[in-house]
């Protein structure tokens, strides 16, 4: 129980343009709640380690129920893979000097049936928007 505790207390930090370009303000509020945790998952990275090493993580889907505060049951699963699925699917475009190109939040997500543990990796494009920001 000691960790849904502190997993509840993480700290996100994520750029205010990503919040301008479009995507979160499409997201229901299970979706934004299960992005707000993934986000909240990103640890720092080393200034000699490169970030794409930093874009694959996981979590296990009752654990996220606990720190949610709903019931792990198969409802919630398969709301959760659901909110996952969502997260993946979604894109905006996004204005770069000369240039606009399209960015999504997720880009693969898979989910093991026997443990419930959901492994994702966030897009490359999504990156100077979640990493490197504090």
């Amino acid at each position: 129980m000691l960790l849904v505790h502190k997993a509840r207390d993480y700290r996100i930090v994520m750029s205010n343009n990503l919040i301008q370009t479009g995507i979160l303000p499409e997201l229901t509020v299970f979706e934004y709640r299960v992005f707000m945790y993934i986000v909240s998952c990103i640890k720092p990275v080393a200034p000699n380690v490169p970030v794409q090493s930093a874009l694959e993580n996981s979590f296990e889907i009752s654990f996220l129920c606990d720190v949610l505060g709903i019931a792990p049951d198969g409802r919630n699963y398969s709301r959760i893979k659901k909110a996952v699925k969502s997260l993946r699917d979604k894109s905006e475009w996004v204005a770069n000097s000369d240039k606009e190109t399209t960015i999504s939040i997720l880009s693969k997500c898979t989910i093991c049936k026997g443990s419930g543990t959901v492994s994702y990796r966030f897009d490359e494009d999504i990156v100077p928007y979640l990493f490197g920001l504090c």
